[in-house]
C-alpha cells in the first residue's frame, strides 16, 4: 500500500492536488526529523511500524535481553560453597574424597530439573518444590544467625565500625538460565559470607567461643551444602502426569523406582511458587 492510498483512506474528501500537497509535507517533515534524506513513503509488508519510520530502523530490532550480575565474596568458606569440589579416587593406601555440590553445579542441575518439570514430570516437580522450601528455610536461618552475631559485635561499643574484610575480595559472576533458583542460592551464599565475616570479628574479639562458631557458622555451611545436594539424585523416570492418570506400565515402573507420590503433587495442586510452566500437550 502506498502513502497516497493510505492518505485517501484516512481523508476521502481530499482531491488530487491536496493529496499531493499532503504527501509533500510528510516528506519534508520526515527529512527534517532525521536531518539527512527523505524517508521512502512505502510500507514494508513485514512490518507494522508507522510509515514515517525508515524501514531499516523499523525492521532492525535489539538483540535478546539477558540478566547478568556479580556478588562480592570475602571469605574462603563462602568461595568453597560457590566452586564445590570434585570427587577424587583413593591413592595408595589413602582415602578418596567425595564430591561437594557447589553453587555452580547446583544451578546446572536446576536447569535439568526445570526442563523435566516443564515436560510434566511430577517427580521433578516434587524435587524442585523441596529445593525451593529448603532454600527459603536455610536463608531465613542464616539471616537470623547473622543478625544475632551483628548485635553481639555492635554491642562491643568501645571499637568503632568493627569489621572483618578480605584485603582482596573476589567478584563472582551470577548468570543463570532458570529463573529464581540460582539467584536465590547466590543470595544465600552472600548472606553466608556476611555471617562468616561477623563470626570472625566476634571470635577475634573473644565474644564467641569455638562451640559458638561451630553452631552458628559451621552448621550453616552444612545446611547450605544439603540444599545444593538436593539438586542431585533424580534422573528422568520417563513418566508424566498423563501416564500416572492412565496407570500405564511407564508410570508403574517409575513408582517402583522412586516410590509413590503424594496426590496433591501428582495432580499438580501443590507446586513450587517459582516452578516453570508445564508445556501444553506434554
Amino acid at each position: 500500500m502506498n502513502t497516497q492510498t493510505l492518505q485517501a483512506d484516512l481523508d476521502p474528501e481530499l482531491d488530487d492536488d491536496e493529496l499531493e500537497s499532503e504527501v509533500e509535507v510528510k516528506s519534508v517533515k520526515t527529512q527534517n526529523l532525521y536531518g539527512s534524506r527523505p524517508v521512502p513513503q512505502t510500507f514494508d509488508p513485514g512490518s507494522d511500524a508507522d510509515s514515517i519510520v525508515d524501514p531499516t530502523l523499523a525492521t532492525t530490532e535489539p538483540g535478546k535481553v539477558i540478566f547478568k550480575g556479580k556478588i562480592t565474596v570475602h571469605t574462603k568458606l563462602a568461595h568453597r560453597l560457590f566452586r564445590g569440589r570434585k570427587a577424587s579416587k583413593a591413592k595408595s593406601g589413602g582415602k578418596g574424597t567425595q564430591a561437594i555440590i557447589g553453587l555452580v553445579r547446583f544451578a546446572s542441575n536446576i536447569n535439568s530439573l526445570a526442563s523435566l518439570v516443564s515436560m510434566d514430570d511430577p517427580y521433578a516437580d516434587q524435587k524442585l518444590l523441596q529445593i525451593e522450601e529448603a532454600l527459603e528455610a536455610v536463608t531465613g536461618l542464616v539471616s537470623e544467625r547473622t543478625q544475632a552475631l551483628r548485635e553481639i559485635v555492635e554491642a562491643y561499643d568501645s571499637i568503632e565500625d568493627p569489621e572483618s574484610a578480605s584485603l582482596e575480595p573476589i567478584r563472582l559472576p551470577v548468570e543463570f538460565r532458570t529463573p529464581y533458583y540460582g539467584y536465590a542460592a547466590s543470595n544465600l551464599l552472600k548472606k553466608f559470607d556476611d555471617l562468616v565475616r561477623l563470626g570472625l570479628s566476634a571470635r577475634k574479639m573473644g565474644l564467641i567461643l569455638d562451640d559458638d562458631w561451630t553452631r552458628l557458622v559451621t552448621n550453616s555451611a552444612t545446611k547450605i551444602r544439603h540444599v545444593f545436594l538436593l539438586s542431585t539424585g533424580y534422573h528422568f523416570a520417563g513418566a508424566n502426569r498423563n501416564d500416572f492418570a492412565a496407570n500405564n506400565p511407564v508410570a508403574r515402573s517409575a513408582i517402583e523406582k522412586y516410590g509413590e507420590l503424594p496426590q496433591d503433587i501428582l495432580k499438580g495442586e501443590r507446586r513450587g511458587r517459582h516452578a516453570p510452566h508445564i508445556r501444553a500437550g506434554e
